[in-house]
């Protein structure tokens, strides 16, 4: 057994110089932030027109995480309400969301798909800051714990250029916890079938003029457990799922502290590993033994909010992002014949400063720079003999414009322009994105709203650089994105509710995939679809919702979309019984889909309905919830080949003090 203080070990990375572009872009940032927080001390000091002002200090989340910044309807999720499932992971809390499918891939990573887009054309973002796509251009949902999130932000339509590219397919914001005022230490303890455990503790506080928060977690499982419906193949038996254990261990801290008065600055770091991770293959496939080892994920941030003036403010985050592993490959049941053996080191500097000026009570400007270098290492024993390292490095600023034509009227435009150059192709191009958004009053508790836009989405390390398959002459995908939106609150016969409907269209162009062996700019797809919602309180203790989406695309496009159900509904019904016991009830539908083998062709997957069942009960320091999911053990697939868990039950206790 490896000891466990590997699971802290940091990789050695070779030191490579930055372009000099990024060196100024760094320097002159916070040089201009050093000269004006020193500028409004001085102002202050001699006429202080900021005294009559009280400051409440928070942890600062950058630009995602203000609504006033978003183009499209932007859709909160708050994690307290889904805490009664027992989700362990970001998959688990996203997978019934409308206009959202989530599958488990050929490495066993979650694969997140907005509204048809693609895992690698969606942003996730941290507290505003964004996380590492690595090298396939995926960030795995799996391995990111929902314990320290407190609010899930959804953007799906258009969204401002001030969030930078690779937003094509829309954009997840996770938004962390404010430290309490009044408690300091966080136990959890979640047990599930098959050895499904984990174990969580966080030590937080915030003070009248700081806050911090350290946590520390370790996941571990034995493997899920197929539906008892799941007819056997010649590769997969059932019972539990072949090659689908993992350990894993989560840290994460968090400091934040104001200064002179007015200015904020924040710390964050966080590290993530997992010692030895068996991969499952295709129910479908021969057997193959593949696993991940020292497989690890870091990333560190500082952040800066000044005050420069009353109606003047400078945003600005400086952040590292990236991670390591190694894959393998076997030729035996045993481990003990490697036929394959690729390591691979990558991370993201980054650096993004805005600009916050509020000209007058109706109208807002933000301006922006964003700079990034991503940088990966790759060696193997077949087309990297030796250590071969690539670099791609963006650019990009923007501008937008908030503006209150009447009281009833709001619009936001956005205009930004990236460009992005790699080690192999030194040219470059301006690719322009402007958005725009209007949104229309039409009583106190109704709005109606239209937004369109252009975003993008940069290739993936991969399809660049590939040995075999890359072409660095790819061009960045882009999509003219559209959204109608209507939102209203009501009341009939005293029940009160609100109801929501969005109907959408997206025209993509230069869409990249693999022809003739090689990766390349060819397809072009036009989707459209509607979703609504509705939730209401029929009775006090009553709480009901209902979702419906719809997703289609022209079939004159030249490209299919995968694992996105034509038709989608989600059901929720929460239910306060006596003794302070909540009752959860859930239904989900998913309509058939298409799934695409590793040949090329396509395969349909059956359309299945999934019921699960939560309990839960508060006391003045501690919060259990048991689980029932997939209660009638239904048998499916998210993946061609790849089925999902069936019955599962679990318990989780929560104590505060």
């Amino acid at each position: 057994m490896r000891s466990s203080l590997r699971h802290i070990r940091i990789a050695q990375y070779p030191f490579y110089p930055m372009n000099k572009s990024l060196y100024i872009l760094i320097l002159l940032s916070f040089c201009f932030i050093g000269i004006f927080a020193q500028t409004n001390v001085t102002a202050t000091t001699e006429k202080d027109t900021l005294k009559f002002r009280r400051y409440t200090l928070e942890t600062i989340r950058v630009i995602a995480s203000r609504p006033e910044s978003t183009i499209g309807s932007l859709q909160s999720i708050l994690l307290d309400t889904h805490s009664e499932s027992l989700n362990s992971n970001l998959k688990e809390v996203l997978q019934h969301t409308n206009g959202i499918s989530v599958s488990t891939g050929t490495k066993d990573e979650s694969n997140l798909k907005i509204r048809g887009f693609r895992k690698n054309e969606v942003k996730i973002l941290l507290d505003g800051k964004p996380v590492n796509n690595g090298y396939f251009g995926n960030v795995d949902l799996l391995t990111l714990p929902v314990s320290d999130i407190n609010e899930i932000q959804v953007l799906k339509g258009p969204s401002s250029a001030l969030y930078g590219n690779n937003t094509m397919g829309g954009i997840v914001n996770l938004v962390t916890k404010n430290p309490s005022t009044k408690k300091w230490i966080k136990l959890g303890l979640t047990a599930e079938r098959n050895n499904t455990n984990q174990t969580e503790l966080s030590v937080s506080h915030s003070f009248p003029e700081y806050n911090f928060r350290l946590y520390a977690s370790r996941y571990h499982t034995d493997g899920m457990v197929l539906s008892d419906d799941f007819q056997p193949t010649f590769s997969e038996n059932g019972g539990v799922r072949n090659n689908n254990t993992k350990t894993q261990f989560t840290y994460m801290a968090k400091a934040n502290t104001c200064f002179l008065n007015y200015h904020t600055i924040g710390f964050t770091a966080g590290l993530s590993t997992i010692d030895e991770k068996k991969l499952p293959v295709s129910v479908y496939e021969m057997q193959q033994y593949r696993m991940y080892q020292d497989w690890l994920r870091y990333n560190a941030s500082i952040m800066g909010d000044f005050v420069l003036h009353p109606d003047l403010s400078l945003t600005n985050v400086l952040f590292w992002d990236g991670g390591k592993d190694t894959y393998l490959e076997y030729n035996d049941p045993y481990y003990q014949y490697l036929s394959l053996d690729s390591k691979m080191r990558y991370y993201t500097l980054g650096l993004n400063p805005q600009l916050h000026w509020q000209i007058n009570e109706s109208n807002a400007l933000n301006t922006g720079l964003r700079a990034e270098q991503e940088h990966i290492d790759r060696k193997d024993n077949g087309a990297y003999p030796k250590w071969t390292h690539h670099r791609l490095s963006t650019y990009g600023f923007a501008a937008q414009l908030k503006s209150e034509l009447l009281p009833e009227v709001k619009t936001t435009f956005s205009l930004g322009a990236s460009f992005y150059v790699s080690d192999l192709n030194k040219r470059f191009k301006l690719l322009p994105e402007p958005a725009i958004g209007i949104f229309y009053n039409l009583s106190s508790n109704a709005e109606i709203g239209f937004a369109t836009g252009i975003n993008s989405a940069n290739p993936t390390m991969h399809q660049l650089f590939s040995s075999r398959r890359g072409n660095p002459d790819l061009r960045p995908q882009t999509g003219l994105k559209s959204e109608l939106s209507y939102r209203q609150g009501f009341v009939v016969l005293g029940i009160p509710g609100s109801v929501s409907n969005f109907l959408y269209h997206n025209l993509v162009k230069d869409l990249i995939d693999e022809y003739n062996g090689k990766y390349r700019n060819i397809f072009r797809v036009t989707s459209y679809g509607c979703e609504t919602g509705i939730s209401t309180r029929p009775i006090p203790v009553l709480d009901l919702s209902i979702d419906y989406a719809y997703l289609d695309y022209l079939r004159s496009s030249d490209y299919r979309l995968t694992e996105s159900p034509v038709h989608s509904i989600d059901l929720q019904a929460g239910i306060s019984l006596p003794y302070k016991i909540g009752l959860n009830l859930s239904s989900a539908f998913r309509d058939t889909r298409l799934s695409q083998l590793d040949n090329f062709a396509y395969k349909s997957l059956p359309s299945y309905w999934l019921h699960s069942l939560y309990l839960r009960r508060k006391f003045s320091h501690l919060d259990i919830s048991l689980g029932l999911q997939n209660i009638l053990d239904q048998d499916y697939q998210e993946e061609y080949g790849y089925p999902a868990a069936g019955r599962n039950f679990g318990i989780r206790i929560v104590t505060e003090f």
